[in-house]
C-alpha cells in the first residue's frame, strides 16, 4: 500500500481465510450438539453471495448517484423494503399486514435520523452523495432490523403466552393499551438492550 493508493486489496485467499473462525464455531457447535452449524454455514454463504452481487450493483450507483439523486433514493428505499421483510421474517409469530407496519416504522425512523444527519450534521455536497448516504443508511437499517425484530418477536410471543392475562384485563374494562402495557414495555427493553450494551462499552 502506498500513499497514492490508500486502499488495501484483499485477495480471494485472504477472504477465505477470514472464514476460519466461523469454521471453528461450526465444529464446536457440531461437537457440543448446539445445532447452529447449518444456519451458520448457510448464513456465511448467503452473505458472501449477497456482498459479491452488491459490489456490482453499487459501482454504477456510486457513479451515477452523485448527479442523479433519484438513483440514491431508489436504492435506499429498496434497502428499507428488504429490511422490513427481514425484520418480519425473524419473528416467531405473524399477523396480517405486519410487514407494512414494520415498513412504515423503519422508513419513518431512518428518514428523520438521516435527514438530521445529512442536512444538519454532515452536510455533504450534494446532500444525497452516495458515498455518505448509502453506508450510513445501511448502518441505521442494521440497527433498525435488530431492534425491531427483537421487540416484535418479544411482544408477539408475550401476547400469545399471556393471552389469558390480557383477556382478563380487557374483561375488567381495561383499554387495549392498558391490557398490554406490561408486554409493550418488556418488548421495548428487549429491543433496545443490544444497542444500550453496545453504547456502554464504546471507548473501553
Amino acid at each position: 500500500m502506498t500513499q497514492d493508493d490508500p486502499l488495501i486489496e484483499v485477495s480471494p485467499v485472504h477472504l477465505v481465510m477470514t472464514m476460519a473462525p466461523l469454521l471453528v464455531i461450526s465444529v464446536a457447535s457440531w461437537r457440543l450438539g448446539v445445532g447452529i452449524e447449518s444456519a451458520l454455514v448457510v448464513g456465511t454463504l448467503r452473505a458472501f453471495a449477497q456482498l459479491s452481487i452488491l459490489s456490482f450493483i453499487l459501482d454504477p450507483i456510486f457513479s451515477w448517484g452523485v448527479t442523479l439523486w433519484w438513483v440514491v433514493l431508489g436504492y435506499v428505499l429498496f434497502m428499507v423494503l428488504l429490511s422490513a421483510f427481514e425484520s418480519t421474517n425473524r419473528s416467531k409469530y405473524y399477523f396480517d399486514g405486519m410487514v407494512w407496519y414494520v415498513l412504515g416504522l423503519i422508513l419513518a425512523n431512518v428518514a428523520w435520523v438521516a435527514v438530521f444527519a445529512f442536512a444538519v450534521i454532515l452536510q455533504p455536497s450534494p446532500v444525497w452523495d452516495p458515498q455518505y448516504v448509502i453506508p450510513i443508511s445501511g448502518m441505521l437499517l442494521g440497527n433498525c432490523i435488530n431492534g425491531v425484530s427483537l421487540s416484535l418477536n418479544a411482544f408477539l410471543t408475550s401476547m400469545v403466552d399471556s393471552a389469558r392475562e390480557v383477556e382478563l384485563l380487557l374483561s375488567f374494562g381495561a383499554s387495549s393499551y392498558e391490557a398490554s402495557s406490561r408486554l409493550i414495555k418488556e418488548a421495548a427493553r428487549s429491543g433496545t438492550m443490544p444497542q444500550l450494551n453496545g453504547m456502554a462499552i464504546i471507548g473501553k
